[in-house]
């Protein structure tokens, strides 16, 4: 019976899945497989963080991500299609934010597009600029769009808008498996950190 139990639970976790976000949106992308990353966004006024996301990369399509937005927890589905490969072809995920019906915004199904593009500047030569558009019900109640540009390998200027406002800011990457982030949700300041690993 306990060996029957785990094995529904290994299969549980691998239909669940969500695609990589920007800041808040869903990329047409993926996280990398055996990828685990926890991020945290604070605001600077409160003592509760603004948002926490963990998710990790399993296998060639999924990856699967529990996130909390203020007080209420989400997970979120998705699968991704095709991953973004730079100067290849359009990343497509398709999915759902919030199952369960939870937060204020509510269920929201979405599809995402996301093409990279390769830079050759030396300075900018190893991070692709990145392109999102994509629409959805719920939060997003219709189109939405978001952006990385990468000013240096390390610092990029992030944005988006989910059809109700824009965050954004900028990201400094440390390193592959550490960044940081200044962002503004409308009049809102958030400050977070980003770590990833591969186990």
């Amino acid at each position: 019976m306990r060996h029957a139990l785990l094995v529904f639970l290994f299969c549980a976790l691998c239909a669940i899945a969500a695609a990589e976000r920007l800041i808040f949106l869903p990329l047409g992308d993926r996280y990398a497989n055996r990828d685990f990353r926890i991020e945290t966004l604070l605001n600077p006024r409160d003592r509760d963080p603004a948002a926490t996301f963990i998710g990790f990369g399993f296998g060639n399509a999924f990856d699967a991500e529990i996130s909390r937005i203020g007080r209420r927890n989400a997970l979120d589905l998705s699968y991704n299609y095709i991953p973004a490969v730079p100067d290849f072809g359009l990343g497509i995920s398709v999915g759902v934010m919030d199952v369960s019906d939870e937060s204020l915004a509510g269920r929201s199904f979405y599809v995402s597009l996301t093409t990279r593009l390769n830079n050759f500047d030396a300075f900018n030569a190893n991070t692709p600029t990145e392109l999102t558009i994509g629409a959805g019900t719920g939060r997003f109640k219709g189109a939405f769009f978001g952006a990385l540009l990468p000013f240096t390998d390390r610092f990029r200027l992030l944005t988006e808008y989910d059809s109700q406002e824009i965050t954004a800011g900028f990201e400094y990457a440390m390193s592959r498996e550490l960044r940081f982030r200044w962002l503004v949700q409308g009049q809102q300041p958030l400050f977070g950190a980003a770590f990833a690993a591969r186990f």
